[in-house]
């Protein structure tokens, strides 16, 4: 088992652990790793216990961690963005959430919009989806 540092956030309900990949913009501060500050807070979608969190950059741990390998059967972070509101007042929303490796459809995507609770019924617009590999 192969083990490396990266940082960890937990979900709040049930403790899931939700491993910040490599690609989260890290900056050197004192010559310690430390995470900036563009994507704080982070909203993240818990797919095991249906709940959503906000998580504040103090909340991530920096801990070992098991590296994962390649597969379409592993879970991996996703960043879903899209903007809804009423006409005129959109506002601009970014959801973590973790899922298999496989595409992202955006029926799936939509699915973690609605039951976020953040459109209030309104439509979503500009909806985009990126993944982020594991660390290796």
């Amino acid at each position: 088992m192969l083990v490396q540092r990266a940082y960890v956030l937990r979900c709040p309900e049930c403790q899931d652990p939700i491993a910040l990949p490599h690609q989260i913009p890290i900056e050197t501060i004192g010559g310690l790793p430390h995470l900036t500050t563009g994507i704080w807070p982070l909203t993240y979608w818990c797919e095991n216990c249906a709940t959503l969190s906000v998580h504040r950059e103090e909340d991530a741990r920096l801990v070992g961690v098991e590296v994962q390998a390649q597969s379409p059967y592993a879970e991996i972070l996703w960043l879903i963005e899209f903007e809804c509101g009423p006409e005129g007042y959109e506002k601009q929303f970014s959801i973590y959430t973790k899922r298999l490796a496989i595409p992202l459809e955006d029926d799936a995507a939509q699915r973690v919009i609605a039951l976020s609770g953040l459109c209030e019924g309104f439509p979503v617009r500009g909806l985009r989806t990126s993944r982020f590999l594991p660390n290796q």
